[in-house]
């Protein structure tokens, strides 16, 4: 990476206004096509070895689970890391201090029923916090 896209003085005040930033179109249509194909064979291989995690009932349906530390499950998702699409703008906003703690996929499959809980970092706790 050469230079990195820096946030817009809008971006950054949407984020002071908001609490988040939404990047439309980061990805290309042909590379969420190459890293979703790459998703399916990291889940068919893991679920045919057992290997899927089940989140608890109000996460997920019969259809949904997550892989954890994927990195080691394929490297065609380390350029992920620092993508050109999204890096420069999650270093405006919190420094050059990133430290990766974790990669998971979350697959959500088909339901007839919503997943109204989705996934809260540090626990259920802040579910409640608004």
């Amino acid at each position: 990476m050469s230079q990195l896209d820096l946030i817009t003085p809008a971006e950054n005040k949407a984020f002071r206004e908001n609490g988040f930033l939404l990047l439309k179109s980061v990805f290309p249509p042909a590379e969420v096509e190459r890293l979703l194909a790459e998703v399916n064979r990291v889940v068919e291989k893991a679920s045919s070895v057992g290997a899927v995690l089940r989140e608890e009932a109000y996460v997920f349906n019969k259809n949904s689970f997550r892989l954890v530390r994927i990195l080691r499950m394929s490297k065609m998702f380390d350029y992920l890391i620092d993508h050109e699409g999204y890096f420069g703008k999650l270093v405006s906003l919190i420094g050059f201090h990133i430290q990766l703690m974790g990669t998971e996929i979350f697959v959500r499959g088909a339901s007839s029923e919503a997943i109204v809980n989705f996934h809260t970092d540090l626990g259920e706790g802040l579910q409640q916090i608004l």
